[in-house]
């Protein structure tokens, strides 16, 4: 059966050219390991329209606020769309939140107990990180490093199941993570950052990998 990806791409700091190259190579290792799989990539105004087609997986790299660069803040995010969001994933969707998708959604109760997790903060200069999977979610095992944003992230382990810990100079964190929710399912991935890193072939496994998380 065709699983249908809706994907959210891009913000500010983060070119949605950049991205959607290692979602297209994610999604075209699974379909080569038989698993049927179709992507439309969407703007945030077309998504309250998109999740009532009922996707298997929406898949978020993008961050909340519009305008980091300035003193007051904008939001794609609203209350009404939060609450279509939380529905959807309660009633049996997916719900894929990857790098930049961690961030400034915090103030948002409903949602950030349900991703039980945030973006707080990345180190000025890029890391050497390696990127260790915990052994409790056994279909990520390959260890791997790469120059990245170090992700540090708030994240409620004891209510989720952590499958990935980053690993650099500057410290040790969580860096992937799923847990169900309602009759639905999150997942949460912070690497990458940059183009290159972000098609490297040791990614591409991890998201393909992390993506199955989603529907097992």
């Amino acid at each position: 059966m065709m699983k249908k990806v809706i994907a959210l791409l891009g913000d500010y700091y983060h070119q949605e050219a950049n991205i959607s190259p290692a979602l297209n190579h994610a999604l075209l290792k699974l379909k080569n390991e038989g698993e049927q799989m179709e992507v439309e990539y969407i703007k945030a105004e077309q998504l309250t329209e998109k999740l009532q087609e009922h996707p298997d997986i929406v898949v978020l790299y993008k961050a909340n606020r519009l305008n980091p660069t300035e003193e007051k803040p904008r939001y794609w995010m609203c209350e009404k769309l939060e609450e279509k969001i939380c529905q959807y994933v309660k009633q049996g969707g997916s719900w894929f939140v990857w790098h930049s998708g961690l961030s400034s959604y915090e103030n948002f109760k409903k949602y950030y107990e349900m991703v039980q997790g945030k973006f707080d903060f990345h180190p000025s200069e890029h890391q050497h990180v390696s990127y260790q999977p915990t052994g409790e979610v056994t279909t990520i095992r390959n260890q791997f490093s790469m120059v990245d944003e170090h992700y540090f992230v708030t994240c409620d382990e004891s209510n989720t199941d952590v499958f990935l810990r980053a690993v650099s100079a500057k410290g040790n964190t969580v860096a992937g993570w799923t847990h169900a929710y309602g009759m639905g399912r999150v997942v949460c991935l912070t690497p990458a950052h940059n183009k290159e890193e972000l098609v490297s072939n040791e990614m591409v496994d991890l998201l393909a990998k992390s993506l199955k998380l989603s529907y097992l």
